[in-house]
């Protein structure tokens, strides 16, 4: 964190672990998941493949969670200048968020963690956090994409997010809350589901 090139190569591998939604979930021996559906037109393998298992979409991120975290902390003593510091903040906190939402789409509730955890041989306990309910996962993206729709500025390089692609992201993710909130039902005492009574709030977000 004393060298900018060297934080840039360390956001460059943040970028590189976002999960996509291309459609290219493999399914085992180089199948892909969308050539086992029903709408597909064009495939290489036989169209009685199975999906095996189902895992082919899993997305678990708290490796990354960990790293992003671990540049906010540290970013306050790199030798970045505040204009800088800003920007790269605004972009780990929409990172964050995305990585996130890849999960909470995926397994409703879960742990939020916001600061680096370490184990020290003795700490066990305090690393095995509770899954937090749904609606918390959902409304704590939301903030991490409003504080970086304020760090970020209008333009960026190519490649890197500005304010409004926190803005873009922030949509999407209110879309899939409102949703879950008018249509899903609330299991686990909210760790699954949101409340109906909270569709109206994420609609209007």
């Amino acid at each position: 964190f004393q060298s900018e090139s060297a934080i840039d190569a360390y956001m460059v591998s943040l970028y590189d672990r976002m999960q996509m939604e291309d459609l290219t979930f493999r399914t085992g021996a180089g199948n892909y998941l969308a050539h086992n559906t029903d709408e597909v037109m064009h495939h290489f393998t036989d169209e009685k493949s199975s999906i095996i298992d189902g895992t082919g979409t899993q997305w678990w991120g708290y490796d990354n969670v960990r790293n992003v975290n671990d540049l906010m902390e540290k970013l306050p003593n790199s030798i970045l200048g505040e204009t800088k510091r800003k920007q790269v903040l605004g972009e780990a906190k929409y990172i964050r968020a995305y990585y996130y939402f890849s999960m909470v789409k995926r397994y409703g509730g879960i742990p939020i963690i916001k600061n680096v955890q370490n184990f020290t041989g003795d700490n066990l306990e305090e690393l095995q956090v509770s899954r937090d309910k749904h609606e918390d996962v959902y409304d704590f993206i939301a903030s991490d994409l409003d504080s970086a729709a304020l760090l970020l500025g209008e333009t960026n390089s190519k490649g890197r997010v500005n304010k409004y692609a926190a803005f873009a992201l922030k949509s999407r993710v209110m879309l899939y809350a409102a949703s879950e909130a008018k249509y899903a039902s609330v299991q686990l005492d909210g760790i699954i589901g949101i409340p109906s009574a909270s569709a109206g709030k994420y609609w209007q977000a």
